[in-house]
Order: C-alpha cells, then sequence, then structure tokens
C-alpha cells in the first residue's frame, strides 16, 4: 500500500509542496511589492470615520459598489475597501486602500478574498493550478490518499529493521537512502496531518462530507429578524462601534446586506493567538446586534479544524509558523526524491502474492465496508480504489493466460548460433545430439582403393 500508493501521490504531492511553499513567502512578499498601497507614511494622527475613507474610495470609483470593508487593527494598516467592478468578474474584485487618517486613496488592484495580486496568484497556484475547479481535484487526490501513506510508512519505520543510527550511516547507499527517508517521514508526519485535514475540509468533493461527519461545520449564526424602518441603513461608524460593544477585536470585515431585510455582518479575524473568530450580525436599520458567534461558540472538532487552516496558512504564530511550514515544505521534496531514489534502485521482483483473495471472510468483510464508507466520505478515495483494483484485476488475469498459454516449437532458423540444423545434418529438437551423416559411396570406394595399393 505504501509503495503503490505512494507512487501513485508521488507526482501531486510534488506539486502541492513545491506551490505551498512559494505561498509561504507570499506575506513578506505582497508587503514588499505593495507596501505604498498596504502601509501609511504617519499613524500619529486620529483616524477619520470609516464612512468618510469609503466616501474617498468610491468618488475615485464612482461607477462601482462596495462589497466589503476591512479595517486592520494595525495602525500603520490602509484601509482596504472592495468593490464590485462591472469590469472585473467574479470572484475577482477592486481593493481600493485609503488612509485612515488622511482619507486619501493609496492605491488600487484587482483582488481575490482581499489578497493582494501575487498571493491571489500564488494561493490558486497552489490550490488548482490556474485550471479552475476541475484543478483542485489533482489536490484532492493527494490529501484523500496521504494519511494511508502516512500510516504504511510509520508501520513499515517501526516494524523496520533496528539500529537505526548505524543505518543512517552505512555504506551501503540503499540502506542508508532507505533509513533517511523512514526518520524523516517520521518526522514530519504530524505536520503533515494537520496540513492535510486542513485541505480536506475544504475539497471540492469531501470537503462538506468531511465537515459534516466530524462536526467542524459552524452552524448558522442565530439571529432576530431585521425590520425595515426610517430615516434609513445607519452608517458604518455605527456598525463598527456595535461591532466593538459586541466583544469583536482585531481586524474588521464589514459586509453590507444585498436585500433590504437583511443584516449587516461583520466579521472578525486576526493572526496568532488567541484565536479571534467571531461574528455579529446587526440590524442595518435599528443599528443593534441580532445575532452575535465567538471562537468559544464552536464545537471543539470546529475549533480545532481553523486552528488547522490558521496553521495551513501560516497565521498560527507568526513568523515561526511560515518558516515551519517551510521546513514541511522541503522536508516532503526530501522525502519524495529519496523515495524515487529508492525505486530506481530497486530491482525487478516477481508480482507480490494476492493477499486480498487470501485473507478470512472475518476480515475481509470489515476491511470492504471500511472501504466503502471510505470511498462515499472520500470520492475522489473511492473512484481511485475502484480503478486501482480493476486495474490488478486486468493485469492478473492477463499474466494467468501467459503463464496457460502453450509453448510453441521454434523453428531451425529461430535456433541459436552453432545449432542450426542443415539437409545433411538432422537435428532432433529438444536435444542436442546430431544424427550422424552416411558416408558417400564414392569416397568409400576412393578409400578401399588406397588401402588395397599400400605396399606391405
Amino acid at each position: 500500500m505504501h509503495y503503490l500508493a505512494g507512487l501513485a501521490i508521488a507526482p501531486f504531492l510534488f506539486l502541492l509542496a513545491l506551490t505551498g511553499l512559494c505561498y509561504a513567502c507570499a506575506p513578506q512578499l505582497s508587503d514588499t511589492l505593495y507596501a505604498n498601497q498596504l502601509f501609511v507614511h504617519d499613524a500619529s494622527r486620529e483616524p477619520v470615520p470609516v464612512s468618510t475613507q469609503v466616501r474617498a474610495a468610491l468618488a475615485a470609483h464612482p461607477q462601482d459598489s462596495v462589497r466589503q470593508v476591512t479595517v486592520f487593527e494595525d495602525p500603520e494598516r490602509t484601509t482596504q475597501v472592495v468593490l464590485a467592478d462591472p469590469g472585473i468578474p467574479e470572484p475577482r474584485a477592486l481593493a481600493v486602500h485609503v488612509d485612515p487618517y488622511t482619507a486619501v486613496v493609496t492605491g488600487d488592484y484587482p483582488t481575490v478574498d482581499g489578497r493582494a495580486p501575487v498571493q491571489a496568484w500564488l494561493g490558486q497556484l497552489h490550490t488548482n493550478l490556474h485550471l479552475g475547479e476541475p484543478g483542485r481535484l489533482y489536490a484532492e487526490f493527494a490529501v484523500s490518499w496521504l494519511p494511508a501513506v502516512m500510516l504504511f510508512g510509520v508501520l513499515l519505520w517501526a516494524l523496520g529493521p533496528k539500529k537505526r543510527r548505524q543505518r543512517l550511516k552505512a555504506t551501503n547507499p540503499k540502506i542508508r537512502i532507505r533509513a533517511w527517508h523512514g526518520l524523516l517521514g517520521v518526522v514530519v508526519v504530524v505536520g503533515l496531518l494537520v496540513i492535510n485535514f486542513s485541505g480536506l475540509t475544504r475539497t471540492m468533493t469531501a470537503g462538506e462530507r468531511v465537515q459534516t461527519a466530524l462536526g467542524t461545520k459552524p452552524g448558522a449564526v442565530v439571529h432576530q429578524d431585521v425590520v425595515p424602518g426610517s430615516p434609513g441603513p445607519v452608517d458604518l461608524d455605527t456598525i463598527v462601534r456595535v461591532a466593538h460593544d459586541s466583544g469583536l477585536t482585531g481586524d474588521l470585515t464589514l459586509t453590507p446586506p444585498r436585500a433590504y431585510d437583511e443584516p449587516f455582518k461583520v466579521a472578525e479575524s486576526s493572526p496568532g493567538l488567541p484565536m479571534r473568530k467571531g461574528v455579529v450580525l446587526i440590524d442595518q436599520y435599528r443599528g443593534v446586534a441580532v445575532g452575535v458567534q465567538h471562537f468559544a461558540d464552536y464545537s471543539l472538532a470546529g475549533q480545532l479544524r481553523l486552528l488547522a487552516v490558521a496553521a495551513h496558512h501560516g497565521l498560527l504564530f507568526g513568523v515561526a509558523n511560515q518558516l515551519l511550514l517551510i521546513f514541511l515544505a522541503l522536508a516532503i521534496l526530501a522525502v519524495l526524491a529519496m523515495g524515487y531514489r529508492m525505486w530506481r534502485q530497486r530491482k525487478p521482483a516477481p508480482a507480490p502474492p494476492r493477499a486480498l483473495a487470501k485473507l478470512p471472510r472475518h476480515v475481509l468483510v470489515p476491511l470492504v465496508l471500511v472501504c466503502a464508507l471510505l470511498g462515499w466520505l472520500l470520492p475522489v478515495f473511492g473512484v481511485t480504489l475502484v480503478a486501482f483494483l480493476l486495474w490488478d484485476a486486468l493485469r492478473e488475469a492477463g499474466r494467468k493466460s501467459r503463464t496457460h498459454k502453450p509453448k510453441r516449437r521454434r523453428a531451425a532458423h529461430a535456433l541459436p548460433k552453432g545449432q542450426r540444423s542443415s539437409p545433411s545434418l538432422p537435428v532432433v529438437t529438444g536435444t542436442r545430439r546430431r544424427t550422424p551423416a552416411t558416408p558417400h559411396p564414392e569416397r568409400q570406394d576412393k578409400k578401399q582403393d588406397r588401402r588395397v595399393s599400400t605396399p606391405a
């Protein structure tokens, strides 16, 4: 299982590790490339109202409408106003940055989920290789099989030969590479499981099922009905004040309602610990909170998922988190390189015995049920497992047909050099013994004449 499944997912895991390595460096790269848009020059003043900042962004782009506004906790960060631009197709939008102290627009750029262009580009490369929704299947295939590969790899390492320190320094390259492959794989297995769990909950076909099965999917925020009234919706400054009064801190993302009877949504996010992931729904007419959900309101599984996602994005404990991600990516690339090296060094071996056919029924039936359950929970895993079993069955059938095929007698011209027959030397098939040739009559008479004429 470890050998075959590892060979199957290795190319896709290589792409995930390589693109993930690039994405781990994206925050610093974005801050460097877009420093003029993202940071203010003087943070010693009092900030102007948020509504004034939004009006400045709309004045620069009067044909657009507000999609969301992000007010950062860091006083040196500019306010981000994401606008729905008719010339930019969804899910992309236009991010306009405004100095919160002067209400001056510092710049704009196309964005996806509020990220800078280079960060969004690297994120899409890691997620789907810029192939759209079908491209997400490459990552789902890898993360669906990776837990099984890691499990059997750890078992092989634990049950393998002892004296591991001596094997790491062995003069035989096969033994040394195998030892380092196992050791490095065991070292990174915990971090890989966290990253894999985070990625699996956001896959295209298995994400919703995994979240529902584990109870990590956040429930809807319970809120009161919004009652339309006059004189009209409250301003953004009131929305921010109500969000702070409801216990939200950190970076606040304000999402205006799309209908007259929907509430204003304010979501909280922040890097580092403690985790801040609260949501407040605010009546757009009365300016009061009608629904509140904090991080503590999530289930334990939901909290673990949020922590795993933050660690996956390098946001859990700052630069140290990013360095850990870089180490994991490099370690995965090294493990894969050593695995391919071991595969190239492996001598051709006969086909292994068919273990499934020899399993007792009390073991085979539960195994089939577990595989069926995993196949439903992880559709890509199930489809590829069935494809592998069909391929294995066809390969076995072909091997049996070649084994029972009768051997044909080789023609004389197909015999090795030195064993080819001639008209005067017939060859008996299956032996190296040749039939002696019959003496020629004339040659026999000449020999007899010479014997007679020889003097005594």
